[in-house]
């Protein structure tokens, strides 16, 4: 659970007293955000930092988009279509393939 989904009398802090503090210091100002984050790590040779750096800030929302909120949101068409356990089986199947196409794509 996030702690921001829990009041700090249910965080479970192991008596640290400065845990709290902590924890509060990662909180986004947004109260709608709190400490919940998603992180990417990308581990790999010669991965082109730069340029996936700079690909990924593209795909971010701009503050104009961010601002339109959840309710806009769900109007917009999801780019990824839907898949079930067995499209991810077969995809597995073909994952051999692939990674030769991707390490030829970063060379």
């Amino acid at each position: 659970a996030w702690y921001a989904t829990l009041p700090p009398e249910k965080w479970d802090l192991a008596g640290n007293p400065g845990a709290v503090a902590e924890i509060q210091r990662c909180f986004d100002p947004d109260p709608r955000i709190g400490d919940r984050r998603q992180e990417i790590v990308f581990i790999g040779v010669n991965v082109p930092e730069p340029e996936v750096t700079e690909l990924l800030d593209r795909i971010l929302l701009t503050d104009e988009e961010w601002e339109a909120g959840e309710d806009e949101w769900a109007k917009w068409v999801d780019p990824f279509k839907e898949w079930d356990d067995a499209e991810e089986e077969s995809e597995d199947e073909d994952e051999d393939e692939d990674e030769d196409e991707d390490e030829e794509a970063w060379e």
